[in-house]
């Protein structure tokens, strides 16, 4: 498979050394919020909204909207953007080259996407971009369009239902074709699907980095997990899917194919926090996938679930009982910002490392957000792809 170098054509948009002091990104979201650019690299997103809010970001913290001090009123006026009556201001940290997800939360209803920002992620969450963050190049952030927050992602035609005796609750594949299929035609399975359906339009951003020629044509098949977060951790840490992923799944995917003309080929399974465990725990278990992507891949991870898991040993069960995985490449990304993750991921690294197994771990600008994943994914993709 061959890609070619290409550069997004927002780059004229980008400023690549900004000065310290207010930004906006006009062409992401005009007006509000806007960026304050620190002398140390990182940034605080400014985000305005009636009083009584709360914003919510990485790690469930959370920010109310309050006055700002009269230095910050007068040099938000002289910049043209004076805060509407009833509203405040919340500032929100960001690292350097990162995005931050947040939400609007009061007591009329469940967090919502930011009105005013129009980078949102569906009516769900809006988005902050770091003023430096990269527009253009393989993790370009312009490779995922601003979203209204009244967008919603159309599904696809191509649908597979599980039955339930295959994961124990109703479940629908969704299936994704982005280019041409050929005799043989890569497929990446990734995890958590409909985060990367309705909140960030994976299947549209991939679509356009098979057109710009960054990737290869390629399947994409979204895998769900239940909405519910206690659900979504059973869900992910059983051993119903670790044997369903392999199995049933990856052989109706084959039919799928088959019935269209083509072969797997190149097969990538992903996934992001307890997504990237699962992943993991699957690929060890066959032959079947040629490569696999963790991103902040949850290693603390043990089924004996300590009170305080980040403080469990390093690399908690998949360090302990090392999966085998000869055979495969594997990519694991962890963020800067995440530093509790960190002796966890580095355990199993060397772990991997040590077992003479393909293994490259990558430390990139974030947190545990899925504004971060999305950034470093196209890069791991085009690595293992090429």
């Amino acid at each position: 498979m061959t890609v070619k170098a290409v550069s997004s054509p927002q780059e004229k948009h980008h400023d690549p050394t900004p000065q310290p002091g207010l930004h906006d990104v006009p062409h992401r979201s005009p007006g509000w919020p806007l960026y304050r650019l620190l002398p140390d690299g990182s940034a605080l997103g400014i985000v305005t909204a009636p009083h009584g809010t709360h914003i919510l970001w990485e790690h469930k913290q959370s920010t109310p909207i309050t006055n700002p001090d009269p230095t910050l009123t007068q040099e938000l006026a002289t910049a043209g953007h004076e805060i509407p009556p009833g509203f405040g201001i919340a500032q929100i940290p960001i690292p350097p080259q990162a995005c931050v997800t947040y939400r609007l939360s009061n007591n009329d209803g469940p967090p919502s996407a930011d009105p005013l920002n129009h980078d949102a992620t569906g009516e769900l969450g809006s988005l902050l971009t770091h003023p430096t963050a990269p527009r253009d190049g393989t993790a370009g952030l312009d490779r995922w369009p601003p979203r209204s927050p009244l967008h919603i992602c159309p599904h696809p035609a191509d649908r597979l239902r599980l039955d339930r005796n295959v994961l124990g609750r109703r479940c629908t594949l969704r299936i994704f074709t982005s280019g041409q299929l050929t005799k043989t035609t890569p497929v990446l399975f990734l995890l958590d699907g409909d985060h990367w359906l309705h909140l960030h339009d994976a299947p549209s951003a991939l679509t356009t980095a098979v057109t710009d020629g960054l990737l290869p044509p390629h399947v994409l098949v979204l895998i769900p997990s239940p909405a519910d977060p206690q659900a979504r951790t059973d869900f992910l840490t059983s051993p119903t899917l670790t044997s369903a992923l392999p199995g049933p799944i990856l052989t109706m995917c084959d039919t799928w194919l088959s019935q269209h003309g083509s072969q797997r080929t190149h097969t990538v399974i992903a996934g992001q926090s307890l997504g990237a465990l699962a992943a993991t725990r699957a690929a060890a278990t066959t032959t079947q996938f040629d490569a696999l992507l963790g991103q902040s891949p949850a290693f603390w991870w043990t089924d004996t679930n300590p009170t305080d898991p980040l403080n469990a040993p390093p690399g908690g069960d998949t360090a302990r009982h090392l999966p085998d995985l000869h055979n495969m490449r594997i990519r694991f990304t962890v963020g800067e910002d995440e530093k509790a993750m960190h002796p966890h991921v580095n355990a199993v690294t060397k772990a991997l490392t040590e077992a003479n197994i393909d293994v490259l771990t990558r430390t990139v600008p974030g947190g545990h957000d899925h504004a971060c994943w999305r950034t470093t994914l196209f890069e791991e993709l085009v690595t293992l792809w090429t």
